[in-house]
């Protein structure tokens, strides 16, 4: 009689391989700062979210007794404008939060450039204190910007 119809002849062909991708490499562990920096950055940018639309809301309700306490109108407006600006930074802030917390590239260049930033407008200020604690952030960041895949190898290589 012959083989059983499911017995395969044998065959030099490889076993077959799954497709190319990242199955046997584990994503990069996130480092304990970078947790620290993403959960503080995120209460931060919520903070700004609700700070925004309160500054909206008392501009909107305020704007009527202003005008009677004979306050001039664009005092109410610029605390809108104010408001809006603080709401847009706050929404900003949570994103880059969300991309420390996943190990973002983008988001590690986002948080270099604010604390640059900070740092060049509180030494101009003459605030060192507040100079130190973004300068330890930016001196973090660089330290570990290989975990981001910046400068050295790709992140989860």
């Amino acid at each position: 009689m012959g083989s059983p119809p499911s017995a395969m002849p044998p065959s030099n062909m490889p076993p077959s391989m799954p497709p190319p991708g990242m199955y046997g490499a584990a994503p990069p562990k996130r480092p304990l700062g970078v947790t620290i920096l993403a959960i503080l950055s995120g209460l931060g940018g919520l903070g700004e979210i609700v700070a925004g639309f309160a500054l909206i809301g008392v501009a909107a309700l305020g704007a009527t007794a202003l005008a009677g306490a004979g306050v001039p109108a664009w005092v109410a407006g610029l605390a809108a404008v104010l408001g809006a600006i603080i709401l847009i930074l706050g929404l900003v802030t949570l994103v880059v939060a969300i991309g420390l917390w996943r190990m973002r590239g983008w988001a590690w260049w986002v948080a270099i450039v604010v604390n640059v930033l900070s740092i060049i407008l509180n030494a101009a200020t003459g605030s060192w204190f507040g100079v130190v604690i973004p300068l330890i952030i930016v001196i973090y960041l660089v330290v570990i910007r290989d975990k981001f895949g910046i400068g050295g190898r790709p992140a989860g290589m």
